[in-house]
């Protein structure tokens, strides 16, 4: 059994099929990964999948394509979903 600890689900178009072939490759658990606001809200959409997690988060390059209050809104955002 295996883990993925980081991916980006949300690149994909067909998921079915990718959650599908890491089934047979024995990854039972994956832990998808959003950079900015737009995927962290693809990334929750993915707990639709069983074995799917989500990572939340900004990565710095994202980050400064934004603003401070758009920042403030989406670290609010990520700490309201966390669980």
């Amino acid at each position: 059994m295996f883990i993925d600890c980081h991916c980006h689900l949300d690149y994909f178009e067909n998921i079915d099929s990718v959650i599908d072939k890491a089934r047979k490759k024995k990854v039972l658990t994956i832990i998808t990964n959003g950079i900015n606001p737009k995927t962290n809200r693809k990334t929750l959409e993915m707990l639709k999948f069983k074995g799917v997690k989500a990572a939340l988060g900004v990565y710095p390059a994202e980050g400064l394509k934004l603003t401070a209050s758009e920042i403030d809104k989406e670290i609010k955002f990520i700490k309201k979903n966390r669980d």
